[in-house]
């Protein structure tokens, strides 16, 4: 990837970041906030107080935002920008110096501008348009006035009467407004039908929401230029007369200027800009039928409003400010402008966070009282987009607006909306927010409504120095060098207005998904395609060049390809640029269709012939069905309706690292090379290599959680750097490249955890260290659970920190560190170790590394754990305490409802679940993930031959064996477009494999069932639309006959042509229309296996319609474990023994590796002397357990399924004897876990019933499949539906009997309760295309 010079922008931000180490800390990357004066009550005592605070947690910006005030506290209340106001500023200035946090204002209070000095006059305005009809040929006599009474009301000596037109339906139009006097039109009308049309400008009457003292009043005329001056030149006056010094940023807020539509030069501003009078057309510009003519001119009236904005107010802003030194923040979002254009014209864009994502990460606790955000990638981009193009340093974020509700946010919550702010392009993030709030202040101080209240009233003050830590690494290395986003995609902004209703937009974060639900689409594609994007308008493709092949913008700033999504409407100008664009060497994309006429009124035939002339430059096409690339010029132009076509044919590969993956990422250039942010926003772990799109050879990892730093394990693969990242679901990651290995650096320390850990669950202690209302003592818990389990009346109603303790003994297992897991904390926890500081969890995983603080014999661990203050307001709102004490608003609840929080149950706290010692292993500097050798393979299912990535290319033609070892297999391979299933088989020696299948098809939509050797499921009904690729790994095990030597599993004429036992690994793609796109297989050594050894209600069964549970279970878990299935039909525990299967799964069982073990169907048959359930039986189950353990394994036993047998009350009736019973007797004396599937099974047939039953079993009459010619009916053997149920059971048992295995399920296994089964006639299951009439062994 070409490297640009970046000298310039370092510069800009003072200096060169360390190449090998952390970036240098600036006050802007540490984390800013919001800081609202409440009445700007504040006095130097409480201002020294927060402040202090503020800058010991880490804050670095404060933005003071003055808004009303607290009720009874008016005596204290300052006036905005009064000289004593100003002097509280001064002191602020000095103070902040001294904390080192650097201070922003609010160009006003609340929002929007505003306040006592705009006068009506320069006040927001609105149109008010009223209609009549008038015969001509006579003297028209009308009362021009507001017909509305409400209306005329409100407007009574404000609004002024603009034009009145009238229009005789043939094209001619008269102004009449001379001949209006107090308000009745007088006028000799010519012949004919006139309509008239009456413009008044208004006012909106809008005054300043949330103002603070002495900035209560009118909301500006934004639009005004007389108006902007006259407003900030109340700020010359203040500092002028002051001490204080301008601040280093002045603040904007959101556009909420609400029906401000007009303002008193719009009709001469649109006739300056658009080339026409816009009165003269206002029956088409009010035609709610929106006709062509309408929509062209109420975009030019859009288009008008947006400039105006822009240069009457956004600018002289900015050039007011900067003339004080000062730099502008803004948010654009709510405006009626062109978003990129308006945040392009400040220094700092911000855009803003507004409600929760849902990422499903696993453990992160999920909350009710929540909404979701408005907020998703597509729509943070646009500030970050022009902050790229524009070569704007900074791009801020207003975060965490209404998370949750209010006392409600954990700072684990945060943190996923954070890093997707970050991969968005956020590096100078500001917290909405912190209220000022005097230290005397009863709790829960001063507060603001829809905020996080990062503050310290706020429980999660006490650990938040950890979080803030966290974003200051991030932005650190997010403000370092220049950004490397792939492509640039036109914003449509013309079609937009082409096709919204009304007449003003204001694009405001809450209606984006309605006004712009195509461009969201195709942004949210081509992200998912593992490519970044920045938008760009029409006035920035104006001043964008050509490098070599490279698109350069105006800020300076590099891209691959721009990249037009199905646009209509354009420019001629625009569509000329990016023709001669390519021309000069660039990649232009069309996707679609080229645009096909201008937008707006004005010289419209001119302006279409010009269209035309540069439209006939574009090579010819008869369709954009397939992707086609023209050369033009020195460049291309690409078109194509598919957009992973396109984009790859530009030449640019896809960060695998999201399409395979599924971690999201932003890349940015520097001088020594690039850098990424990373983050596993989803629900499963990645352990992997991952390729990146960079050539430098070397990579360092820093973790922005603790600071660690080191040398990563790399290799070059097709000129590709691969780095291997190991990432749980919610963590993060920072990778730095480099084109010469750095020296000095330590390795990275990859773990490998060892497969037994330690459960802490008993012995512990707790104590409050901090408690409101106190709560004394110590109390024996003995496991670590929720406080609010306490037998003590507060401990359901306190917020504090309460400190778990333990001592134990370090387990005599050899170690490179320890990790402590934490599991479910409610909701951030201080670790000490022997009284060593050991770090603090705020985030999922909640883990810490502690090995290097434990020592041989006793430890003492102590968990320091801080709840939110949920419980304690709603306890003082059940007492009611009148806490809710502000003028306005007044702390309403989420989606402003009004009410209190009395009925809310108490919020689990502190530690809440298991918590475990895990020994972990460091992988040697070289080790790779996998042991990269020729038993990985990579295959790309792609008719046309062309393979990439390295890949084999798999077409029609390769059959297994074939040359090398793989191929269709079983059936033919698939034609074009078939529905058909088909087989894909591999020459693999034993072993685990990770199996990694990308899904879907640029041709056609797909549903798809993935199932692996003799038909163990593993995906089933995975749906993808046309274009659409979805990715999945899951962990398959395969094996042979041969233990050793000579020795082999003694199997039965019957298995011998079974897929479990051969030389290779097959793969059977299933469904309605199943469609595969890329199989890659990996070695993998270090997962946990769990074997299964049993009879035939366990086995895998090859053909249908026979299926055992040990088949179905592998699709409810995750690549990160294994299951071995050793079952077989017919086989007893002695059987199992003799045939050598036992001593074969022994082979391959590595300690810490599980073995589930059912017997009983077959071995309670056996009778005759020395043999019975608690003799011959039970021995040999005592062989399983000391075997196994002898391996370092973990036997489990599993009662035996019950038959399908009932008694004449509808009940199951006991047909196994007393092997359950004695199965259980062993287990009691070895301690062996035993799952209870006698006891599941039961259920779950009586609750069927008799008859339903049948539907979980094979019963079917004569003809149903293939070759049967006679009624099955088998009360033994299940039927998918039934094996699909009880594999459910089986996690249940695992999940009561607290396996750890239950942590590897995947996120959408959903609780199963066998007295609740999933309804049979519901069940969906894509035969496998081979049959067998003959029942399996054993009854």
């Amino acid at each position: 990837m070409k490297k640009n010079n970046l000298l310039w922008a370092f510069l800009l931000l003072g200096g060169i970041a360390q190449a090998q180490d952390w970036p240098e800390v600036r006050p802007e990357a540490r984390p800013g906030s919001r800081w609202w004066w409440l009445g700007s009550a504040v006095d130097e005592k409480n201002l020294s107080y927060n402040l202090a605070e503020y800058g010991s947690a880490g804050l670095g910006s404060l933005e003071i935002t003055p808004i009303y005030g607290v009720q009874g506290n008016d005596k204290n209340d300052i006036d905005f920008l009064s000289p004593k106001w100003m002097e509280m500023l001064r002191y602020t200035q000095a103070e902040g110096k001294k904390n080192g946090i650097d201070i922003d204002m609010n160009t006003g209070t609340g929002w929007p501008f505003g306040g006592p000095e705009v006068t009506i006059e320069e006040a927001a305005s609105k149109a008010l348009f009223e209609t009549w009809q008038a015969d001509g040929g006579k003297k028209v006599t009308l009362d021009i006035r507001i017909s509305d009474p409400k209306e005329a009301k409100r407007q009574k000596g404000i609004a002024r009467l603009n034009r009145l037109m009238a229009y005789d339906g043939k094209g001619t139009c008269l102004d009449l407004t001379s001949k209006v006097s107090d308000g009745k039109l007088v006028w000799d009308a010519p012949e004919g039908k006139w309509e008239l049309v009456a413009l008044f400008i208004g006012k909106t009457l809008q005054k300043v929401k949330r103002a603070a003292p002495g900035g209560e009043g009118y909301v500006m005329d934004h639009l005004n230029p007389q108006a902007v001056k006259d407003y900030f030149s109340k700020f010359d006056r203040a500092f002028e007369g002051s001490q204080a010094s301008y601040p280093r940023s002045f603040f904007n807020d959101s556009y909420e200027v609400y029906g401000a539509d007009w303002t008193p030069s719009l009709l001469e501003e649109f006739e300056k800009r658009r080339g026409y009078k816009l009165e003269e057309h206002f029956p088409e510009f009010l035609d709610t039928i929106r006709p062509e003519t309408t929509r062209r001119i109420v975009s030019d009236y859009r288009e008008t409003m947006g400039e105006m904005l822009i240069d009457n107010f956004t600018v002289p802003w900015t050039q007011w400010a900067h003339s004080h030194g000062s730099t502008t923040r803004n948010q654009a979002h709510g405006s009626p402008a062109n978003l990129i254009d308006t945040y392009a014209s400040v220094d700092i864009p911000e855009i803003e966070g507004f409600g929760l994502t849902d990422f499903h990460i696993k453990g992160l606790r999920k909350d009710s009282l929540t909404r979701p955000n408005f907020s998703d990638i597509s729509m943070l981009k646009y500030a970050s987009s022009a902050a790229h193009i524009s070569g704007k340093p900074y791009v801020s974020s207003e975060t965490f607006t209404w998370l949750t509700d209010h006392f409600r946010t954990s700072l684990s919550q945060c943190k996923p909306d954070m890093d997707l702010m970050f991969v968005s392009g956020v590096n100078h993030m500001f917290f909405h927010g912190t209220p000022y709030s005097p230290q005397e202040a009863a709790w829960p101080g001063w507060r603001f409504y829809a905020s996080i209240n990062m503050s310290p009233t706020n429980t999660i003050w006490r650990d938040a120095p950890a979080f803030f830590q966290y974003i200051t690494r991030c932005q650190s290395f997010l403000q370092m060098g220049q950004p490397d986003n792939d492509f640039l995609v036109y914003l449509p902004i013309y079609d937009i207005w082409d096709e919204l209703p009304g007449r003003m937009v204001m694009f405001d974060i809450h209606k984006m998904d309605r006004y712009a639900p195509k461009f969201i689409k195709t942004i949210q594609t081509i992200i998912a395609g593992g490519f970044d994007v920045d938008y760009i308008s029409d006035a920035f493709i104006k001043s964008t060049r050509c490098e070599n092949t490279e698109l350069v913008t105006s800020g300076g700033t590099h891209y691959k390809a721009l990249v037009v999504p199905a646009a209509r409407l354009m420019p001629a100008a625009t569509l000329k640029k990016l023709v001669s664009l390519a021309r000069q060497g660039a990649t232009v994309v069309f996707v679609d269709q080229y645009p096909e006429d201008v937008p707006g009124y004005s010289q419209l035939e001119k302006n279409r012939k010009a269209f035309a002339s540069v439209l006939a430059e574009l090579p010819e096409t008869a369709s954009f069905d397939e992707t086609q690339d023209y050369p033009i010029g020195k460049g291309r132009i690409i078109i194509g309706s598919d957009y992973h076509q396109v984009l790859e044919a530009t030449g640019t590969p896809a960060e695998e690292m999201k399409t395979r993956y599924g971690l999201q990422f932003i890349r940015r250039a520097n001088p020594t090379g690039h850098h990424y942010f990373i983050s596993c926003l989803q629900s499963k772990d990645v352990d992997a290599w991952i390729p990146l799109n960079v050539g430098e050879p070397s990579a360092m990892l820093f973790n922005p959680m603790n600071g660690e730093k080191g040398l990563a394990q790399t290799r070059m693969k097709d000129g590709r750097l691969e780095i291997r990242l190991q990432l749980k679901s919610g963590e993060s990651i920072i990778v730095q490249t480099f084109e010469k290995k750095p020296e000095g650096q330590t390795a990275w320390k990859y773990i490998e955890e060892q497969p037994l850990s330690l459960s802490l669950d008993h012995g512990w202690k707790l104590t409050f260290i901090e408690s409101t209302p106190a709560i004394e003592g110590e109390f024996d818990i003995d496991t670590p659970t929720s406080w609010t389990e306490l037998d003590h009346p507060d401990a359901k109603t306190n917020m504090g920190t309460g400190r778990y303790t333990l001592t134990i003994d370090r387990p005599a297992l050899k170690a490179d560190d320890w990790i402590l897991d934490l599991g479910d904390v409610r909701e951030s926890a201080r670790v000490r170790i022997n009284g060593n500081d050991a770090g603090t969890a705020w985030a999922v995983p909640f883990r810490l590394s502690i090995g290097k603080w434990l020592k041989p014999g006793k430890n003492t661990i102590e968990i320091e754990v801080t709840n939110l203050p949920c419980n304690r307001i709603s306890e003082m709102d059940r007492q009611g305490v009148k806490w809710r004490i502000f003028k306005e608003i007044n702390m309403v609840k989420l989606n402003y409802k009004k009410g209190d929080y009395s009925h809310l149950e108490p919020m689990p706290s502190g530690l809440n679940g298991n918590v475990r010692l895990i020994p972990v292993n460091y992988a040697s500097e070289t080790a790779p993930a996998t042991n990269g050798t020729d038993q990985d393979y990579c295959f790309q299912f792609n008719p046309s031959g062309k393979a990439s990535d390295g890949c084999i290319s798999i077409t029609s033609e390769s059959v297994y064996p074939g040359a090398d070892g793989f191929g269709y297999d079983l059936l033919p391979a698939p034609e074009s477009k078939s529905n058909q299933p088909f087989f894909f088989s591999v020459n693999v020696p034993d072993g685990n494999y990770r199996v990694t299948v990308t899904l879907g098809s640029k041709k056609q939509a797909g549903v798809t069932t993935v199932r692996g050797e003799s038909r163990r499921l593993f995906l089933e009904n995975i749906t993808t639309r046309k274009g659409e690729f979805k990715t999945y790994s899951f962990t398959i095990n395969k094996r042979n006959t041969l233990i050793s030597g000579k020795e082999k599993v003694q199997i039965k004429k019957r298995e011998q042509g079974k897929l479990n036992w051969d030389d290779k690994l097959t793969f059977e793609f299933n469904g309605s229309a199943p469609c595969l796109a890329r199989l890659e297989i990996e070695r993998i050594e270090n997962v946990p296996t769990v074997f299964l050894a049993g009879n035939s209600t366990v086995v895998d069964q090859d053909n249908e319609p026979w299926a055992s549970w040990g088949q179905m279970i592998p699709r409810f878990f995750d690549e990160r474990i294994c299951f071995a299935n050793y079952a077989e039909s017919g086989e007893r525990a002695d059987t199992f023994i003799k045939a050598g299967r036992l001593k074969k799964a022994l082979s391959q069982m590595k300690p810490g590796d599980y073995m589930f073990i059912e017997f009983g169907h077959n071995d309670q048959k056996l009778k005759g002397a020395g043999k019975g359930a608690y003799y011959f039986f039970a021995t040999q189950l005592k062989t399983f357990v000391d075997e196994v353990r002898s391996k370092g394994g973990i036997p489990v036993f599993v009662t035996p399924t019950q038959r399908r047998s009932f008694d004449e009350n509808g009940k199951i009736k006991e047909t196994h004897e007393d092997y359950p019973d004695a199965m259980r007797w062993v287990a009691g004396r070895e301690n062996v876990p035993v799952l209870e599937l006698h006891d599941m099974t039961r259920t779950f047939y009586e609750t069927l019933g008799v008859e339903n039953s049948k539907k979980a079993f094979v019963h079917y009459p004569a003809g149903t499949y293939p070759g049967q010619d006679r009624e099955l009916a088998d009360n033994t053997h299940f039927n998918p539906y039934g094996a699909y149920e009880i594999a459910k059971c089986v996690i249940e048992g695992m999940k009561q009997l607290d396996l750890p295995l239950t942590q590897y399920l995947r996120p959408d296994y959903q609780s199963f309760d066998p007295a609740r089964p999933d309804n049979p006639d519901e069940f969906k299951w894509d035969n496998s295309p081979f049959t067998e009439i003959e029942k399996p062994d054993g009854n």
